[in-house]
């Protein structure tokens, strides 16, 4: 369908004298649909009996209900001949489904099994049209090329904030992980207690090659911080599951006397059956660490959060065969290692065009009462960005097009023939989408709904809830497939109420904050826009105005209402190429107090350094006492050129100069001060080289983390904790 056969099929609207949505999208269609039944069936007895005793609705896609609504107004009976309404909602498992749209959860393990099936069959399409082997035409799957041999098809069957604290046992302050949200505390790699310093790093190689996680422990001695204790929590688990099993550690929380681990479990010799693992272990006595607590789920883990004593746990299940449920285990006491039982398939959900072949699992753990007090809900779909607030956890993940999966459930061959083509000629890009499924946090665990944009999320800051609606920024395609960002609003039903579509075209979203009712927003290409979008009304989102600057940030932070700090990375047009180039760490300064004319107040350029903060916000490091920042950096500079001698061997390299240490810095008046830039000698020096990874305070120390390598043994690495007082 063309884009002017929609106000074509407008003007038929208007003759006919049908009423017509005010947008023909496919929401608004539907809507329209809801009480229409294809033709082909509306004249039979059964379909009689269900018009009076209740209403029934079918799934369609927008140009199928485009064409329904066509076929009422013009009188184009059988429309429907060639496509089994009924069928496609078998296939998808909605036989007793009586709301197309929102989602259900399973009333039984052959219902949920129906379902697998269905989504699997769909997935195997979907990887035929994504894939260089076969093309689909006149109701053949072909391989693509020279035109091959064909086989029959068959359906496709199978072949912002900081954790700091203060009232810890020494008096003092202390502060690590940045935080989205102050209330909700984010695993992390680093933590500190103000007690000890934690870091999850490895350990020597196990039996099968691999490194085993390991957690090495300091002390928070501003004199001279060491390591007094070591913990490598994947032991506890192979001592379980055996050896057969790669068991690593991702991220970990402190939280109060317990050290919460989150680990995974995976076949060594298949890479399958991946399980996440939530070990707690008492550290109330560092000296002598004991296990409190283990709990399992299936899946990759994804992500997790945890508010007050309560920790959730997102995992990612990939279905291998129809029969795969979520399955959760749960310890009988503390010693016990968890016994793994199916998910009742009423905590199971599917949304309307279940599209992903795995499960969305999520967890919540009573830490103080151990692993005792669990909740789990699934859902049929795959996990993503993480975005949790006090009240909410919203689970943002990569969607298809609609519009394949109506043409493979409708099994349309030469539909699926002309997305595939496109799809290898580059044509099909502009049609990713992300799926966002709602899971209220409140007395009883619920996905209470799910919904869709186009376009795709970078990361979690690209989410924010306010007053029960969703704002999600997004980078999409255009019809020219040219890169365009938009902003949606959507309801507490993730229904879209308002948006701005299509600005910054042929750039990409590097960074968000949503502030109040006011949305920044940085893109990039080869400059660096600052988008500045009114949220106050909405239903109507408005840009209000934008600045550039060159380089581009990967993370904003509101420094009061008037300010906002980018931080990011310096670039350079090349000398013989006419590319941009990055080339170091940025800061800058914007004033917002006029968001319709947003400006530039200040920046810092630190050329040739890097620093984990360009893309891992966790990394920054926030003190509110003393309203300043810090961040890890290192750098490295190149001491004779990069210009090669004409008697160099075949493995020669200039010599480098490597620096590494923290940036501690202010934002005031507008004004970036630097307070230090201080460079560890413990990491570069005669014996070792390595960087400052991450940092936390305590006190009025800052205490830097990081790995060196001994240069006489470059795989020789050690990690070190060096501290400096802040100036």
């Amino acid at each position: 369908m063309k884009q002017n056969d929609f106000e074509y099929i407008r003007n038929k609207f208007d003759e006919s004298g049908v009423n017509a949505p005010e947008e023909l999208g496919e929401r608004e269609i539907y809507e329209k649909l809801r009480d229409v039944q294809p033709l082909a069936e509306v004249s039979s007895p059964e379909a009689k009996k269900r018009r009076v005793n209740k209403k029934v609705l079918y799934p369609v896609s927008a140009a199928a209900a485009i064409a329904l609504i066509s076929a009422t107004a013009f009188g184009l009976n059988g429309l429907f001949g060639s496509i089994n309404i009924a069928r496609q909602r078998d296939r998808l498992g909605l036989s007793n489904v009586e709301d197309y749209e929102g989602l259900r959860a399973f009333s039984s393990r052959a219902d949920l099994t129906s379902a697998v099936r269905n989504v699997r069959r769909l997935q195997s399409g979907l990887d035929s049209i994504t894939s260089n082997e076969y093309m689909i035409k006149d109701g053949e799957v072909l391989e693509y090329g020279d035109g091959g041999e064909s086989r029959a098809y068959d359906s496709f069957s199978s072949s912002s904030g900081s954790n700091s604290a203060t009232g810890n046992s020494g008096g003092d302050s202390f502060g690590g992980t940045y935080l989205q949200y102050n209330d909700v505390d984010e695993a992390d790699t680093v933590k500190t207690d103000g007690r000890y310093i934690y870091r999850l790093t490895s350990d020597s190689s196990d039996i099968n090659g691999f490194p085993d996680s390991c957690i090495r422990i300091f002390n928070a001695d501003p004199e001279k911080p060491e390591q007094v204790a070591k913990l490598i929590p994947g032991k506890t688990a192979k001592a379980a599951v055996g050896d057969d099993f790669i068991v690593s550690a991702g991220e970990f929380f402190v939280h109060g006397d317990r050290l919460i681990v989150l680990e995974e479990t995976v076949n060594a010799t298949t890479y399958s059956g991946s399980d996440t693992r939530v070990q707690i272990f008492d550290i109330s006595d560092i000296n002598n660490i004991t296990e409190a607590g283990c709990f399992m789920q299936s899946g990759s883990y994804t992500s997790s959060r945890m508010i007050g004593d309560t920790l959730y746990i997102v995992s990612n299940q990939y279905i291998e065969s129809e029969n795969d449920v979520p399955m959760v285990g749960q310890p009988k006491s503390t010693v016990d290692e968890p016994e793994m039982t199916e998910l009742d398939p009423g905590c199971i959900y599917a949304p309307s065009r279940p599209t992903s072949a795995s499960y969305l699992v999520v967890s919540r753990i009573d830490v103080a009462s151990g692993v005792q007090a669990t909740e789990t809900q699934a859902m049929l779909g795959s996990a993503g960005v993480v975005n949790c607030n006090a009240d909410n956890l919203y689970v943002a993940t990569y969607d298809y097009d609609p519009m394949i999966y109506d043409y493979i459930i409708a099994e349309d061959a030469d539909a699926l023939y002309e997305y595939g083509d496109g799809f290898y000629r580059g044509h099909s890009n502009f049609s990713d989408s992300t799926r966002i499924y709602k899971l209220n946090l409140g007395e009883q665990l619920a996905f209470t709904a799910d919904g869709a944009v186009n376009g795709t999320v970078k990361d979690q800051y690209a989410l924010d809830e306010k007053d029960g609606m969703l704002r999600v920024t997004t980078t999409s395609y255009n019809s020219d497939l040219n890169e365009v960002n938009n902003l949606y609003v959507l309801d507490s039903d993730l229904k879209q109420i308002g948006a701005v579509t299509g600005f910054a075209e042929n750039e990409s979203v590097k960074a968000v904050r949503y502030v109040g009712d006011t949305a920044y927003v940085i893109t990039y290409e080869q400059t660096d826009p600052l988008f500045v979008i009114d949220l106050s009304d909405p239903t109507s989102p408005t840009l209000l105005g934008e600045v550039k600057i060159s380089g581009f940030s990967t993370m904003l932070v509101p420094i009061d209402d008037n300010t906002l700090l980018g931080i990011g990375y310096h670039t350079e047009m090349g000398d013989e190429i006419a590319m941009e180039t990055q080339n170091g760490l940025k800061l800058v300064v914007f004033d917002v107090s006029d968001r319709a004319n947003p400006k530039v107040l200040d920046t810092k350029i630190f050329a040739s350094c890097y620093s984990e903060v360009q893309y891992n916000p966790r990394a920054l490091l926030f003190n509110p006492e003393r309203n300043d920042y810090t961040i890890p950096f290192g750098k490295t500079e190149w001491l004779n050129g990069d210009s090669i001698p004409e008697d160099a061997d075949a493995y020669w390299m200039p010599d480098y100069k490597m620096t590494t240490g923290v940036i501690n810095f202010k934002v005031e008046n507008g004004k970036l001060v630097i307070t230090d830039e201080y460079a560890s000698d413990m990491f570069n020096n005669e014996n070792c080289e390595g960087t400052v990874e991450r940092c936390v305070y305590v006190g009025n120390t800052v205490y830097m983390i990081g790995s060196v390598q001994n240069k006489d043994d470059y795989s020789d690495f050690k990690t070190i904790v060096d501290a400096t007082a802040y100036k």
